[in-house]
């Protein structure tokens, strides 16, 4: 999190990466931090042939983690408008959603089930049959 004036984009290949480039430009002097993000898959919801995708949530462009296991996974939990949690920020389906606190704890839901299972996949490095697993491909 910046405590100063900070931006991030999503580092694309091709004619959109020029385009940012050039907005990138545009908006550097008025910016402390600018950084790039690799363009992640997005679950593998996203598909586009012309694009080099990055599995998984790997941080800043710049200084990339491996992508299993998931820092987000041991580090974040997602809030949706409906008090419902999710396990990563690109849930676009139930698969991701590991409780409802309406009716449990962020506690609760964070040291969960759904939540130890899952973790426990990426540290074994096997997501097979997980709502990850095709984040990774």
């Amino acid at each position: 999190m910046c405590n100063f004036k900070c931006s991030f984009y999503i580092k694309y290949d091709g004619k959109q990466g020029q385009r940012m480039k050039e907005a990138v430009s545009e908006i550097s002097k008025y910016m402390d931090e600018i950084y790039a993000l690799p363009l992640y898959n997005q679950a593998a919801h996203i598909k586009n042939d012309s694009w080099t995708f990055s599995a998984g949530n790997r941080g800043r462009a710049d200084n990339m983690s491996p992508p299993i296991p998931c820092w987000a996974v041991f580090q974040e939990g997602h809030i949706n408008f409906d008090g419902s949690m999710n396990a990563c920020c690109f849930a676009v389906s139930e698969d991701f959603h590991m409780g409802d606190l309406k009716k449990q704890s962020f506690m609760e839901v964070w040291n969960g089930e759904k939540f130890q299972k899952l973790r426990s996949a990426h540290l074994k490095k096997d997501l097979r049959g997980t709502p990850c697993q095709w984040c990774m491909s």
